[in-house]
């Protein structure tokens, strides 16, 4: 797994949370705020991603948004392809957010032919999915959730 010089993390260590415990399994990246790992909640044996938010001056960012996906949660963002938020933690001084693992993302996918371009009948899920998401992001405006573009 990754190490940096403020956090370290190894497989096989135990992640404690309100709800349950989860076992580190591997490294899966570095986002804008800190390091992505894949963990296995002991409790219910679902693979999920753990994102490790490594600088304190990231913190505010990070619960802000988690406010955020509770919120929309509330109206069901489940329905409309949007990340499912589990649960928060401190684990090691650091603040971490639980989500589902997501099979990959749109730049994953197209490192799988690089150089190509995507052909249609792989273009139509895709803005399929992002159709949906800006239908419930139009119904949250409705609802008057606000969203601040960052």
């Amino acid at each position: 797994m990754s190490q940096t010089s403020e956090f370290n993390i190894i497989e096989g260590d135990l992640i404690p949370s309100p709800t349950t415990y989860y076992l580190a399994q591997k490294y899966l990246g570095q986002g804008a705020y800190g390091m992505v790992i894949q963990c296995r909640n002991v409790t219910t044996g679902e693979t999920i991603a753990l994102k490790i938010i490594q600088s304190l001056e990231n913190i505010d960012c990070a619960q802000e948004e988690e406010v955020l996906l509770q919120t929309m949660k509330k109206l069901h963002s489940d329905r409309f392809n949007i990340i499912k938020l589990y649960e928060s933690l401190f684990y090691k001084e650091h603040y971490c957010l639980v989500f589902e693992l997501l099979d990959m993302d749109l730049h994953k996918f197209k490192q799988i032919s690089p150089g190509q371009h995507l052909q249609l009948k792989q273009i139509r899920p895709i803005l399929q999915q992002l159709a949906t998401a800006l239908n419930f992001s139009e119904q949250c405006r409705d609802h008057s959730c606000r969203f601040e573009a960052r």
